[in-house]
This record gives structure tokens, sequence and C-alpha cells, in this order.
């Protein structure tokens, strides 16, 4: 097969392009789909899926380069097996030489060939502890992944579930660090609330907090919001809140109409 991917260092390349040129995980599994559709692709027609597990819950294909190959994967998830189902569960790659001849899921292989395709390869992407991924590969004609063609998509494959974890794991810090963001943003308007009410009933701020939260108890209400609408009661100005993020740097909310 001419292989436009090339050698290791190409696909690394590749997959370093799709890293950078954007930073949320749900577009670089899109673009990934699509460059190894492009990059399969020489005298033949091949589509890719991605299919993704969670830690609890079923598979799903979670980008195509076709709207074909979603119909093909949930022909493996109506009968709970397929080839990419047992790339993703076993973590070994399982080839399709011809869907007409092999008899291993015929309910699978009959969409498949309804749909013009004759080989399929699934295999595992491995992403650490965000869960479990395969990559499904089909090509219209038979025979298409011989052994060369399946090493150079197990290459592929491990520097993608690689990318692919990285991406991952950057999704996770951001969102770590707008929790924290929002967690602390809390506290201040909190702390407002209780400053408020130590001013109106000369109190420790012990006892203003306690006030506050009997307050958000009785009216079944969160703790934020019923500091928000005391706020509101001493001024028009929406709270401004100013911390740290966890870089260290001085973060602050943006003074209406600045």
């Amino acid at each position: 097969m001419d292989n436009p991917l090339g050698s290791l260092k190409d696909i690394t390349h590749s997959l370093h392009g799709l890293m950078l040129s954007d930073d949320r995980a749900e577009v670089f599994i899109q673009d990934l789909a699509y460059l190894a559709a492009r990059a399969f692709s020489s005298t033949v027609r091949v589509e890719c899926g991605v299919t993704y597990q969670p830690a609890h819950g079923g598979a799903l294909t979670v980008a195509s380069s076709s709207a074909a190959v979603v119909l093909m994967d949930e022909a493996q998830y109506a009968t709970d097996d397929g080839p990419c189902l047992h790339a993703l569960r076993t973590g070994e790659s399982a080839d399709v030489q011809d869907t007409a001849t092999d008899a291993r899921w015929p309910r699978f292989f009959g969409t498949v060939q309804h749909l013009g395709f004759r080989s399929v390869l699934g295999t595992r992407l491995w992403i650490g502890e965000h869960g479990a991924a395969a990559l499904s590969l089909y090509a219209d004609c038979p025979g298409f992944f011989d052994h060369q063609v399946q090493d150079t998509v197990n290459d592929f494959a491990r520097n993608a579930g690689s990318a692919l974890e990285v991406m991952l794991h950057g999704e996770d810090r951001r969102q770590q660090a707008l929790d924290l963001q929002a967690a602390m943003a809390s506290r201040t308007i909190i702390d407002l609330a209780v400053g408020i009410i130590m001013g109106q009933n000369r109190c420790s701020q012990v006892e203003a907090f306690g006030i506050l939260k009997d307050a958000s108890n009785h009216r079944n209400m969160k703790l934020r919001v019923v500091a928000e609408r005391l706020i509101g009661t001493v001024t028009d100005e929406p709270p401004i809140t100013h911390f740290t993020d966890g870089a260290g740097s001085p973060a602050s909310a943006t003074p209406p109409g600045s």
C-alpha cells in the first residue's frame, strides 16, 4: 500500500499538527477520524470511526469520517460484538479480510456489505484512566488490511492514543481550574454577605455565617444564592470577586462597563 502517512515520524508530526490546531478533545477526535481516513485511502476508499466507552456506560461512536461509519458501528453495538468492540474489550486488534466469507459476525457484515465495504480493522486506542477507545477502519475492497497495513495502523493507533490521552488530561485540568475558580468566587460572595450580616447584627463572623446558613436551609436555596440576594439588598452593583488562579497569578472578574 502507498501510505500517505509514511514513517512513524510522519505519523507523529501529523498528530502533533492536530493537537496544535485546537486544544479541544472533541475537535481533535473528529480530526483524527478524518486524518485516518485520508491517510489509509490510496487506491481504495477507507473510512474511519472512533469509538469511546467510559468507565461506566456503553460504547458509542464519538467521531466518524462519514455517515456510513456511524451505521456500521451501530450494527456492532446492536449485536454487542464486532471487530471494534473486540479490540475495545481485549486490547487485541481484530481484522476482517473479507466480510463476504468471514463467519464471525454475520449480522454486522450484512450491514457493512450493504454499504459497500468488504474489509474491516478494529484496533485499541490506549488513553490511560480516561476509559477505553478504539479505531474502526473500513475499506471498500477485500484483503486491504494485510500485515503491512496493520503494522502501520497499530503505529498510528499507539501515537493517536497517547495524543488523545494528553488532550483529555488538558480537558481535566481546565475543568479543575474552572471548578476552583467557581468555588473561590462563591466563597468571596459568601464572605461579603457574612460581612453585611455582621454589620447589621453586630455579631461575630461565626454567628453571621450561622444566620446565613439558617436562611439557606429554611428557604431551601443554595448558600451562594442567598448571599447574592442579600448583597443585592444593599447595592445595585453585582459582586466583583478577586482571587488567585492555579498558576499563582491574580485573577479577577471584570467590573461591569469596563
